[in-house]
Order: C-alpha cells, then structure tokens, then sequence
C-alpha cells in the first residue's frame, strides 16, 4: 500500500504540474499553430481543452482504485472494531 500510494501521490504531483507547464508554453503559440494548420484560432484550442480533459480523467484514472482500497482499508477496521467491542 505504502509503495501504491508513493506512487500515486508522485504521479499525480507530476500531473498537477504538467497542466499549468503546457498552458503557459501553448497558449502563447495559438495564432501561430492556428495559420500553420490553416484552421481557426478556436479549433486549435479545442486542442488545449481535449489535453485539460485528458489530464483529469487521467487523475481519476490514477485515484479511483486507491480510494476505493482505502475505503475497504477503512470499512475493514470499522468492521474488526465493532467486532471487538
């Protein structure tokens, strides 16, 4: 679990980081991108929006399952404490 959860927090750190490093280094580049694919302005920033929406389903992706683990870790102890008690 402790090696899971590393991982996950380092990826999602990755992750976090990535969205805002992009933004800054692709919108500035928008007009550009928009006549050298000789399309408009708005069609190339559904590109940036489809990336936004990659990234977090990529996040969820990552913590679903480990929350849901935690969750049964949690429901598990609840369960042997009643028990004892």
């Amino acid at each position: 679990m402790k090696k899971v959860g590393l991982f996950v927090t380092v990826t999602l750190g990755i992750l976090t980081a990535f969205g805002p490093f992009v933004t800054d280094f692709y919108l500035p580049f928008l007009p550009e991108m928009s006549r050298s694919f000789h399309t408009s302005p708005s069609a190339v920033s559904t590109s940036l929006t489809a990336g936004m929406v990659g990234l977090a389903a990529l996040c969820l992706a990552l913590t679903l399952p480990l929350a849901a683990e935690v969750k049964l870790e949690q429901m598990s102890r609840q369960q042997n404490h009643a028990v004892r008690a």
